[in-house]
């Protein structure tokens, strides 16, 4: 049952595809825009020594297209799905707040729909503390949020959140957004 990892090329994405690939025996599909936000040729050569594993393949596309997404999905039998594609960065979306919406919240909805109709055994979507806020009590507890997120980053991951849950309580995609600290 393949696993594809949305933004497969970045520094957690590539360590997670190198782990995925030395404890499991699914094939692992990692997926990257390689979006000059972060170096592409580091990108690459964070995948270098997966490049020829039997049991992985990069697809370079964008989670914002959906007939990416879709090709990648019927190409390789995409069963689960990590979700880690995304503008990150609390500072930068302050000045440049639309690719955030565009990438964290058009991304993960095009990415749940595409596996609303195919079917998913799971739906992993990353997701930040950021989404608590200023505001928040502490220590943090998932259900107390603060009122606002206090960046444009931060409400693009909690918009990805409801959608997430949306999703699964509308269609039964098996979705869950985990917070990074």
């Amino acid at each position: 049952m393949p696993i594809l990892v949305t933004g497969g090329a970045g520094f957690i994405g590539s360590h997670l595809v190198e782990k995925l690939l030395a404890d499991t025996d699914q094939r692992i599909i990692a997926f990257d825009s390689f979006d000059p936000f972060y170096d592409p040729a580091r990108k690459r050569q964070n995948l270098a020594g997966v490049m020829s594993h039997p049991r992985f393949a990069l697809v370079t596309g964008d989670v914002t297209d959906e007939a990416s997404v879709e090709s990648a999905w019927r190409t390789h039998a995409i069963s689960d799905v990590i979700h880690l594609a995304g503008y990150a960065g609390v500072r930068p979306s302050l000045d440049r707040p639309l690719p955030y919406v565009d990438a964290n919240v058009r991304g993960t909805l095009v990415l749940l729909e595409v596996a609303r109709r195919h079917g998913c055994r799971r739906f992993l979507s990353a997701s930040s503390s950021t989404v608590y806020g200023n505001d928040a009590p502490v220590p943090f507890q998932e259900d107390r949020l603060g009122r606002t997120p206090a960046s444009p980053y931060g409400i693009t991951k909690r918009a990805a959140e409801l959608m997430c849950r949306l999703y699964h309580d509308l269609y039964g995609v098996p979705a869950l957004s985990l917070r990074y600290f």
